[in-house]
C-alpha cells in the first residue's frame, strides 16, 4: 500500500509539474552569487584596475605594492615562491620540461621569483530549478585576475589584467530530464516522510 500511495504521489507532482509550467519553467530559480574580495581599494574595481595600472616594471618595488596593501596575510591574494610561482605563471606543461639536472641548475634562479595573483569576482549565477525539457543558466558578473611577478624585491612583469564582464547564457535539453530529476529528489522525499 505504501509504494502505490507513493507512487501515485510522485506521479500527481510529476504532472502537476509539466501541465503547470509547459516545457518551460521559471516558477523556481536557483540563484547562486559567488564574491571573491580582497579588501583593496575599498573592493571598487574601478580603483583596484588604475591602480594595477600604475605598477611599472623595472621600478615598482615589493615595497611599494605593500603600501597599495598588496602584501601577504590580505585574504584571497596569493604569493607563490620559486619553483611553485614558475609553474603557476608558465603552466604544468613548461614546469615538466625542467628535468632534474635543469631543475637544479634552475632552482637557486627560481627562488628569486615572486608570483602574486590578485582575484576579484563578482557573478551571479542563476538557473532553473524546475522544468521539463528545457534548462535555463544565466551568470553575469565582473571575472577578474590581476598578476605581477617580482625578481627579488622589484616588479618585472605586470601584464594587461584579465578583466572580462560575463553576461552568458546556456541552455540543457534533454526530453523530461527535468521531471526525472524532481522524481528522482521527491522519491527519496516521499521515502523519508513514510518511514
Amino acid at each position: 500500500m505504501n509504494a502505490l500511495y507513493r507512487n501515485m504521489l510522485l506521479l500527481f507532482l510529476a504532472v502537476t509539474t509539466l501541465f503547470s509550467t509547459g516545457c518551460k519553467s521559471s516558477i523556481i530559480i536557483r540563484t547562486k552569487h559567488e564574491l571573491i574580495l580582497t579588501g583593496l581599494f575599498k573592493n571598487d574595481l574601478v580603483q583596484m584596475l588604475a591602480a594595477y595600472k600604475e605598477i611599472t616594471p623595472g621600478k615598482t618595488t615589493r615595497d611599494d605594492l605593500e603600501k597599495m596593501g598588496i602584501k601577504r596575510g590580505v585574504e584571497n591574494i596569493r604569493f607563490f615562491g620559486g619553483f611553485e610561482a614558475y609553474r603557476n605563471a608558465f603552466g604544468e606543461a613548461a614546469s615538466r620540461e625542467l628535468t632534474p639536472l635543469k631543475f637544479g641548475e634552475y632552482l637557486k634562479e627560481l627562488e628569486r621569483y615572486t608570483l602574486i595573483i590578485i582575484p576579484f569576482r563578482d557573478t551571479t549565477r542563476k538557473t532553473d530549478r524546475i522544468y521539463f525539457s528545457r534548462k535555463d543558466t544565466h551568470e553575469r558578473g565582473w571575472d577578474v585576475t590581476l598578476s605581477i611577478i617580482l625578481k627579488d624585491d622589484v616588479v618585472i612583469y605586470r601584464p594587461e589584467p584579465t578583466a572580462e564582464y560575463r553576461e552568458t547564457h546556456e541552455t540543457d535539453r534533454a526530453f523530461a530530464q527535468g521531471v526525472e530529476e524532481i522524481v528522482n529528489r521527491l522519491n527519496g522525499a516521499v521515502e523519508k516522510a513514510i518511514k
